[in-house]
Order: structure tokens, then sequence, then C-alpha cells
């Protein structure tokens, strides 16, 4: 538990060029190795575990550099979700070709203008990575599958402040049954249970990484009855937020 925890309201992708070290994201723990890559969504919390002799480039983005070229494809991109695996290894033919454009964009770090080109294409070729690494098929997004990703960008951002289906489905000029009914058919969750499921991995979060009261934890997930937070908590894991800070310790 010494290690300090990092968190980013950025988009971080890193490339690991040598050595090896454990690696947790979120609450989710891994083996980092050369050639391996590692997606942190925006707001996501990591930590160093252990580093041996470890090399790396890291490339750290907001939304808001595409916001006037490519609109908000990279929603769609799964690897920046908390709940996917953010660690993957690829194989060094597409490592090679990914860190082609890595050393693009080091040329053009001070030329803005060619920046979300080059990061885009970086993007799209590491999906294409990932998504060989780990489905085996490429394809476009259906229209439903379009609502989930705009939903869990939408989740991303604004889960610790709205908590409410409500605001998610106004956001999309849906209905809340309607958003449900997506989200339930194509991820088998709905609305309700995506927040409570990001909530859970927040809390767990500040429960695991510092030393904060409860109650302190509760509001700052906006929970001013530490009861109130309790309930949820329990409803999210199955267990109080007491017992599940004492198996961490």
């Amino acid at each position: 538990m010494g290690a300090k925890s990092f968190r980013s309201y950025y988009y971080s992708v890193f490339f690991f060029h040598q050595g090896d070290a454990e690696f947790s994201v979120g609450t989710n723990q891994y083996t980092i190795k050369k050639g391996s890559i590692a997606t942190i969504g925006a707001g996501l919390p990591y930590k160093w575990i252990n580093q041996r002799e470890l090399i790396f480039d890291v490339v750290i983005f907001s939304e808001d550099i595409f916001k006037h070229t490519f609109d908000n494809f990279f929603y769609s991109l799964d690897y920046f979700c908390p709940d996917i695996f953010n660690v993957f290894d690829t194989e060094q033919a597409k490592y090679d070709e990914l860190t082609v454009l890595l050393d693009t964009l080091k040329f053009f770090r001070l030329k803005p203008t060619p920046i979300p080109g080059v990061l885009q294409a970086l993007l799209m070729l590491l999906h294409e990575a990932f998504v060989h690494r780990y489905k085996n098929y490429t394809r476009a997004l259906t229209g439903k599958e379009s609502f989930v990703a705009t939903f869990r960008a939408l989740l991303a951002k604004h889960f610790m402040n709205h908590k409410n289906v409500s605001f998610y489905a106004s956001e999309m000029n849906i209905t809340p049954k309607y958003l449900s009914e997506i989200l339930l058919s194509e991820t088998g969750w709905t609305a309700k249970k995506w927040i409570g499921y990001h909530l859970g991995v927040e809390a767990k979060t500040l429960l695991s990484y510092s030393k904060k009261p409860i109650k302190e934890v509760a509001y700052q997930l906006g929970y001013e009855d530490i009861s109130h937070f309790t309930k949820a908590f329990k409803n999210w894991t199955g267990e109080t937020p007491g017992e599940f800070r004492i198996q961490v310790y």
C-alpha cells in the first residue's frame, strides 16, 4: 500500500519498450513487460507497484484536441473504459507500426496542426491491435452501439455529480426508459447499473488507496448521509465499505 496512486483527467497511452513492472488501473492489477501497452481513460487512477529497468513513452491528451476535427470518435474506443483490459500485449510487428506513429507525434510535438490527424491514426491502429487481441474481428458500430459509446463517455465525465438516469437521457435527447432498454440489450446492464458500477469502482479505489474516513469518501462521492452511501455501496459490491476496507488493509 506504500506506492503512490496517480489520477489524471486526461487520456493516457503508455508504450513499454523495456523492463517489467506490476501496474494497476482502478482496482485491477496487471503485469507489464516489453511490448505492453496501457490505456487509461480520463479520471481513472493508476499506480506503479513494482518496476525494474522500465523504459516507456506516454501520450497524454484531452478530447478537446478532436473538437473541431474528428468529433468524438474515440468515445467508441473500448480500451479507455474502466471495465476493460487496460493493459494488453501486441505482436512485435504491430508494436513496431505503433511506434512509427509515436515517433511521428514526437517529431510534430511543436507543430500543433498535424497532431490531431497523427494521434487519430495512432488510436485507430491501437484499436485494431486491441480488437485483434481480444475480439478477433473488426466492425463499425451499429446505431445502438453508438448510443452505448456516447452514454459511457458521458458517464465517465459526469458520474461523480450526476447519479440519475434522466440526466444522461436528457443529454442524449432520448427517454430514460429507451436509454436503459438500449443498454440492457447491448450490454446486459441497465443505465442505473452502469452508474452504480462506476460509483462502485471509484468508491473502492478511494477506500483502497487512501486512508480517508468512510464518511469523507461518501461525501466526496456526493453522499451527505453515510447510511445512504453504505446502502449504495453494498448494492454495488455485496459488502459494506467497512468490510471492504478491512480486506484491503
